[in-house]
């Protein structure tokens, strides 16, 4: 799950926490994308998701004007990743 930080995000977060569970898909984790450059309090949203979220969080992604995939994936821990999807196969 990729959580676009802005006003909202909280709760849309949380529903497609309880939409994934509800499908029965596998919830391996989720990663944080400051979307909003301008968005307040940042550190203290992505800390209540981490409460609420019974997920690893894989990567806090900050905000850019013009994304590359090479430097935003520097953010994202795919090692932990790909520990948890081996482990969802054993």
């Amino acid at each position: 799950l990729v959580v676009g930080l802005r006003l909202g995000c909280l709760n849309h977060a949380l529903l497609s926490v309880a939409a994934i569970n509800t499908a029965k898909v596998p919830f391996v984790g989720w990663i944080a994308n400051q979307v909003d450059a301008e968005m307040a309090a940042v550190t203290e949203n992505i800390a209540t998701l981490k409460a609420l979220i019974n997920a690893p969080l894989l990567g806090v992604i900050p905000h850019y004007a013009q994304p590359d995939i090479a430097e935003i994936s520097r953010y994202i821990n795919f090692s932990l990743l790909l520990q948890i999807t081996e482990a969802h196969h054993d």
